[in-house]
């Protein structure tokens, strides 16, 4: 039987999670990621598959999670923290995807130096970054403008595309094409609430827009009206999250060529009950 992995030798901690449930699955051939992960809250089998795959990282709020699924020791369980927290194996990852050069190093040197650069910093950076995928892209604002189609402003669009090039956020390839930078896309630093509220609350201002301006096959629209009592809705929160978290590996496999740029929002909230304010 193949040696357990050992985390300390790792600098890549997604790379340990994968080795790590490769290893599990050697040693127990009953061994299901759907079981193990059954009474582990959010740690969801999607959410563990897109670690392994390098397409999410590791959070110190999943830390707990991970170490239970992995069957860490105490001490590895403090350093699996202490990397995740210092940063230093997210880097060190990071610099195999980027050039070398002098311009690049100060990106990622300001990418991790202030909240202020994080892709949320102003609620129209997602949407810049994530339109480079589609087919008809030009890096320059009357184009995206036009791929929008009013959504967003030509001046907002020219204040983000420049931010996501300075920051790393998007990148040009050998071929001189602008591409999505999908390591860089998760900051280090902390998002503020504040940021995710306007980036939220404009979503759902392009979402009420649609009903109006899109066609109705074109879009999807439902609302349901739910009776729940806490214990409940715990449940369909933690259902829509891990439902979120697979249906988001749907655009990470196919990540070129696509025609048209969808937004999906989901938006749980109570309307009634005593304990309202």
């Amino acid at each position: 039987m193949n040696a357990r992995p050992s985390l300390f030798t790792y600098s890549d901690l997604n790379q340990f999670v994968a080795d790590m449930l490769q290893w599990k699955k050697k040693s127990d051939p009953s061994f299901s990621l759907r079981r193990a992960t059954a009474g582990l809250g959010s740690c969801s089998p999607a959410l563990v598959s897109l670690v392994a795959r390098k397409k999410r990282n590791l959070t110190l709020d999943r830390v707990q999670e991970f170490s239970i699924l992995l069957d860490l020791t105490p001490r590895e369980k403090n350093f699996l923290r202490a990397e995740i927290k210092g940063g230093s194996a997210s880097v060190k990852s990071r610099h195999k995807f980027l050039p070398t050069g002098k311009a690049d190093r100060k990106a990622q040197k300001r990418l991790r130096a202030s909240p202020s650069n994080h892709i949320f910093s102003h609620w129209t950076h997602p949407y810049v970054k994530d339109v480079c995928r589609l087919k008809g892209f030009e890096p320059n604002e009357k184009t995206i403008f036009k791929l929008f189609r009013g959504h967003l402003s030509e001046r907002s669009i020219q204040l983000s595309l420049a931010f996501l090039l300075r920051e790393g956020y998007l990148r040009r390839n050998l071929a001189g094409q602008v591409v999505e930078n999908d390591i860089l896309t998760e900051s280090i630093d902390e998002i503020s609430s504040k940021d995710i509220r306007r980036f939220h609350k404009n979503a759902l201002k392009i979402a009420a827009d649609s009903l109006e301006s899109c066609p109705l096959e074109q879009r999807e629209a439902s609302t349901l009206l739910l009776p729940l009592n806490h214990e409940r809705f715990l449940f369909l929160k933690n259902l829509i999250k891990e439902w979120s978290e697979a249906t988001a590996s749907l655009a990470e496999e196919f990540p070129m060529d696509d025609e048209r740029l969808y937004q999906l929002t989901i938006n749980l909230c109570p309307v009634a009950g005593l304990d309202l304010n």
